[in-house]
């Protein structure tokens, strides 16, 4: 029965990976991109994207409709002609954290009224 199931898991991921390479090479991105995430409410609102995963279906996780939605989501709005300087100044920390900056003595006055109120004295 076991056996039965895993050749019934392959041809299935098969037919699969057919169907995807018809739709990756005829259909517009948006189209076939659709199709890896509709929800299916048979399925408990996972989509297609979410179902290859968590069955590892390895060949339909390494075609190529799957892999340009997988770049498109880490990728995000990063495209290949985003300018070098934009990257550089992306990668930078902000400039404010990088500065010190010197906090004024408190007076002795200052100390003695915290210590009255009961408050914390912090250096």
């Amino acid at each position: 029965m076991t056996e039965k199931l895993e050749n019934s898991a392959r041809e299935f991921e098969k037919l699969a990976c057919g169907l995807m390479t018809m739709c990756y090479h005829n259909y517009d991105k948006q189209d076939w991109i659709q199709i890896l995430v509709v929800p299916l409410k048979e399925w408990g609102a996972l989509n297609l994207f979410d179902l290859a995963t968590i069955i590892e279906a390895k060949n339909f996780i390494a075609h190529a409709a799957y892999q340009s939605y997988l770049t498109d989501i880490w990728m995000g709005q990063l495209k290949p002609s985003t300018r070098a300087f934009k990257l550089f100044f992306g990668l930078l920390p902000p400039i404010p954290l990088l500065l010190s900056y010197n906090k004024i003595p408190m007076s002795k006055k200052d100390i003695a009224r915290r210590l009255l109120r009961g408050q914390e004295i912090t250096p």
